[in-house]
């Protein structure tokens, strides 16, 4: 299922493909996989854009949601547009959970409305837990905040051992909380007229 989407995208060569799903889904290694397309991480624009206007990580990733104040959204969409602007003519895939359609459409606006919408969905509880557990062991070593779980974890659950059966069981309940929402996300961004290519994974 990848593997045909990613071919039947690249053969009519959108200028623009926005990757989106929950976070953990496999966003990054999905874009990796388009041929001749840079990628662009929101997470780093995120991260670049939080240094700019000066608040804290944790807070940072509501940009997803567009939910900080117009300032903040205004220089987000503004470092995004600049690498657009930047690479004129190469086509460039956007991946990241944004998760509000007026933002979507703020980031794909004239003259960079030539996207392609692509929805990663996760299927498998067991895969999507692992994927998660990956993740969150990467951003705990590396002190970074980007997973939307984090505001679960409580400091007694961050101090267990990565192997504990406690973190493990954690894990399978985000993934099937994840799933659901990841379902009604799905349909949010339909209703909200997007065409929208749904990936299985």
């Amino acid at each position: 299922m990848m593997s045909a989407a990613v071919d039947s995208i690249t053969r009519a060569r959108p200028k623009y493909v926005f990757l989106t799903a929950k976070s953990g889904a496999g966003k990054t290694h999905f874009s990796r996989h388009f041929d001749g397309y840079k990628v662009l991480e929101l997470d780093k624009v995120v991260q670049t854009t939080a240094l700019q206007v000066d608040i804290a990580d944790r807070q940072a990733f509501a940009m997803y949601k567009n939910r900080l104040p117009e300032s903040v959204m205004t220089a987000f969409v503004a470092n995004i547009h600049s690498f657009f602007d930047r690479n004129p003519t190469t086509p460039i895939v956007v991946e990241g959970a944004v998760s509000d359609a007026s933002l979507v459409r703020r980031i794909f606006s004239e003259p960079y409305a030539d996207f392609t919408f692509v929805y990663l969905h996760p299927t498998d509880e067991d895969v999507y837990a692992g994927r998660l557990m990956k993740r969150f062991v990467h951003e705990k070593t590396n002190a970074i905040r980007s997973l939307s779980i984090w505001t679960q974890v409580t400091p007694q659950l961050e101090a267990e051992p990565f192997t504990s059966v406690k973190l493990k069981q954690f894990m399978r309940r985000m993934a099937h909380e994840s799933m659901r929402k990841s379902e009604e996300r799905y349909r949010y961004f339909v209703d909200n007229d997007f065409d929208v290519c749904r990936v299985d994974v």
